[in-house]
């Protein structure tokens, strides 16, 4: 409603703000908006790169929206990237539309866009203020025989096991730079998903099929990275930088570390 001004007068920073609490709840349809008023530098400030990693963090959890701006991205160029046959075409096997027929019923309103997606996913339903978000498995596709009515619905998979424990975390606060590390059980094989909510300041991290051995809140008590939260889900494990103010950041991995480095917003170069 801030953000088309139904109801009330456009009020573009209150409605990043509603949309990056939704993001860490872990709403794709929020996420997604989110990165669109970063591309467009609506209610907070415009940068590409935060864009397409929310942008990828919502296409991740099979948000069909997000997926086809990925594939806009890398078919055209945006948001700083070039033209990508390959992954244009890896995004687009992800895909419901390259799955499976489109749902003509299914609907999910996102901010005006030039190019609209071809489907929509439905709207997700609001939670409980006293209850935390818990992820679901969807269910897999019915598919009836062409010579037969009768609907056969295969047996929903089951999340698979935790593939990896996070062990610790290890804060070194420097003149000009914070840097986070994360210490896991196994090597990490990819950088996990990522993205940024500007008001308030959070950096938000998730990894897939993880636990973690650690409490929830870790204080750090300096300079602009206030505390991390580390929230456990059903099939990953979600780590919240806590920011007193914006903060660029950089992530490497080591083996079984994930190394990030936080700069301030403002510093040249970044």
């Amino acid at each position: 409603m801030y953000a088309e001004g139904i109801g009330t007068a456009r009020d573009d920073d209150e409605a990043a703000a509603m949309f990056g609490k939704a993001a860490m709840l872990g709403f794709p349809e929020a996420m997604t908006n989110l990165a669109r008023m970063h591309a467009l530098g609506r209610g907070v400030q415009q940068d590409n790169k935060v864009a397409l990693d929310t942008y990828r963090a919502a296409a991740r959890t099979g948000f069909e929206p997000a997926i086809q701006r990925m594939i806009e991205i890398y078919e055209q160029g945006g948001l700083g990237e070039a033209p990508n046959a390959t992954l244009a075409k890896t995004w687009r096997e992800q895909s419901l539309e390259y799955r499976q027929p489109a749902n003509p019923t299914a609907s999910a309103p996102l901010l005006p866009s030039a190019q609209k997606t071809k489907i929509r996913a439905p709207r997700p339903l609001p939670l409980p203020t006293d209850m935390a978000p818990v992820e679901t498995i969807p269910a897999e596709p019915v598919a009836v025989a062409p010579d037969d009515k009768t609907a056969v619905v295969a047996t929903p998979q089951l999340a698979p096991p935790p593939q990896n424990t996070i062990e610790a975390i290890a804060v070194t606060v420097e003149i000009d730079r914070v840097l986070v590390r994360i210490h896991n059980a196994k090597p990490l094989t990819a950088v996990p998903a990522e993205f940024v909510v500007a008001t308030p300041p959070r950096i938000v991290f998730d990894f897939p099929h993880t636990v973690t051995s650690l409490g929830r809140h870790h204080d750090v008590g300096e300079g602009d990275l206030h505390s991390i939260d580390v929230i456990e889900g059903e099939s990953r494990t979600r780590l919240i930088l806590i920011l007193r103010n914006q903060m660029r950041h950089e992530i490497t991995l080591d083996r079984n570390e994930l190394l990030i480095t936080l700069t301030p917003a403002t510093r040249s170069g970044n």
